[in-house]
């Protein structure tokens, strides 16, 4: 019985294969929950793919809203592919697109206390530069080196606990200048420390924040690696990522990084996250966040009332997955950091391209940094060779080197003259002379097919000079969804009415309650069209419907 049980799973493998043309990641179906079991356990052929494998824009758009997949909110009889097919068609009625304007910020601290106030000038970090005239609404702000890396061995954390707490302070003070936000995540690991943002307007309609982090470095210590945060706004999961890779420039250094970013997206897993106290946090213009009353979930739809009727967007039993999930599992993954990515002479990346031959390379390509960049910049050069980093989109880039330059509060004395650094619109005496200058602080980014991302600015912040990094901030437009359960509900009644009359619908109000009191794989079932009396099935006498039969503890991707 066994072996014949293990050849029907073989051969339903092997048709679904065929069906998506032995292609992976396939163009019909989300993989990406595989990436839960490690990149060394996917397909080989994946693991070495080329870039175009990674290539999305073919793909169905997700049927993922959130964190709730569709099919788990209809229906199995008629079949999901049934419905998915008319589903698709009306996704514009049930689901409009919402614009927003996301900012990423990356900064590396230089391992010091923010600087006084008046000197800090930190509130630049959100206002000003290009395309600015409007505030973002989701703000993700990468800090690194926020504290001495030497207190990776402070067991107690009560040292560094003091330096997060002056960042975050700092960081809220300079973001209330560009309008009133709430602090939706404030997640640390020795230096790094992340701190998501959202408009004080959309906070309402934050749920399921979660939270990771994967410690690389010595010994695993935590002086490198990342902490990341995820969160479901409208019908649009986001996952913020913030990273400090291995340093450095031997003939080893470029595959140490490669090794912590493979690392990074094999091993990071977001779980909701525990807090002592409620809520999210308001920034005012004190630099203090107390914790403000728990935001309710979509206007109410986690609410004491434990009915749930159309005009609610979704049953509270569906809104915590508390399975954790890796970042390929979310719409929107926003990754900014000091990736510490060096130039080198060609794409074998063991022979670093020299001071010189940058701002040569640099001034000759004045115009246009890419093919510079696609030829000597070791980001570029592994998102070419394919493989994780190819997930990810990069904007154009046109600042100069953010690395190594020296702090404003060192004076012209440790600084060396070169002419060069003039032609890039730098003082010339701005990088250390004993370093090679490289784009080691950058924002990357990726979306699911159906979720439309575009670069608006993507520029380096020359006025905070107080660290021996640029901050360096990204603006993206995305166009998230929304999803309006009143109106897939309308639809799948719609569906219904071209079914048998034997067939019902589900009473949105009993599949709810059901799910909320009663374990199992039983299923309650009501007739919500023609009359208001319930019936109980389980799963294998189920009749067919086209409304909303939802099934305990199966929402999968």
């Amino acid at each position: 019985a066994g072996i014949e049980v293990f050849a029907m799973r073989l051969a339903a493998l092997q048709a679904t294969a065929i069906r998506h043309g032995y292609k992976f990641p396939s163009s019909h179906c989300n993989h990406d929950w595989l990436w839960s079991y490690g990149y060394e356990r996917l397909p080989f052929a994946f693991q070495s793919a080329h870039h175009t494998a990674w290539v999305r824009n073919h793909r169905a758009p997700s049927m993922v809203f959130g964190d709730i997949h569709l099919r788990h909110a209809v229906a199995e009889r008629p079949s999901w592919r049934d419905v998915q097919p008319a589903l698709r068609a009306r996704e514009e009625e049930y689901c409009p697109q919402v614009q927003l304007q996301l900012l990423a910020l990356t900064l590396n601290c230089g391992g010091q206390m923010p600087p006084q106030e008046e000197q800090a000038g930190l509130e630049k970090l959100f206002v000003g530069g290009e395309s600015a005239a409007s505030s973002p609404d989701l703000v993700l702000v990468s800090l690194q080196e926020t504290c001495p890396l030497v207190l990776a061995v402070d067991v107690t954390d009560t040292t560094v606990a003091r330096y997060h707490a002056a960042w975050a302070r700092e960081i809220g003070r300079a973001l209330a200048a560009a309008g009133e936000y709430c602090c939706v995540a404030d997640e640390r690991m020795v230096g790094l420390q992340l701190l998501a943002f959202t408009r004080y307007e959309l906070a309402s309609s934050v749920r399921n924040v979660c939270s990771g982090s994967v410690r690389c470095g010595v010994l695993g210590a935590g002086n490198k690696g990342a902490v990341a945060t995820s969160f479901v706004l409208h019908s649009t999961s986001f996952c913020f990522v913030d990273a400090h890779l291995a340093s450095g420039t031997s003939p080893t250094s470029a595959e140490d990084r490669a090794c912590d970013f493979r690392q990074v997206v094999a091993s990071l897993r977001l779980e909701p996250r525990e807090r002592d106290g409620p809520g999210l946090a308001v920034c005012d213009a004190s630099g203090d966040m107390p914790f403000v009353e728990q935001i309710m979930v979509e206007e109410g739809a986690a609410s004491a009332s434990s009915t749930w009727t159309p005009s609610q967007r979704t049953p509270r039993s569906l809104q915590q997955d508390t399975a954790p999930s890796n970042i390929f599992q979310h719409d929107v993954v926003l990754w900014a950091g000091d990736f510490n990515s060096r130039l080198y002479e060609d794409s074998d990346m063991e022979v670093p391209l020299g001071r010189e031959r940058t701002f040569h390379g640099l001034q000759h390509h004045k115009a246009s940094l890419q093919p510079f960049l696609s030829q000597h910049d070791e980001l570029s050069i592994q998102r070419a060779r394919g493989g994780p980093p190819a997930a990810f989109k990069e904007a154009d880039l046109h600042f100069a080197p953010t690395y190594k330059l020296v702090p404003a509060i060192f004076g012209a004395a440790s600084r060396g003259k070169d002419a060069k650094a003039k032609a890039m619109n730098l003082p010339e005496d701005a990088y250390f002379k004993k370093r090679d200058p490289a784009f080691t602080d950058r924002a990357i980014w990726r979306a699911r097919a159906g979720i439309r991302i575009e670069p608006v600015a993507y520029e380096s912040i020359r006025e905070v000079d107080f660290s021996d990094h640029r901050p360096v901030r990204l603006r993206l437009r995305a166009f998230a969804r929304k999803i309006q359960w009143d109106v897939v509900q309308r639809i799948c009644s719609d569906l219904h009415k071209l079914t048998p009359a034997r067939n019902r619908a589900v009473s949105a109000e009993t599949v709810h309650s059901y799910l909320s009191g009663v374990s199992g794989r039983k299923w309650t079932y009501a007739l919500n069209i023609e009359d208001a009396s319930e019936v109980a099935y389980y799963n294998t006498d189920l009749p067919k419907s086209g409304l909303c039969a939802v099934e305990r503890g199966c929402c999968h991707q």
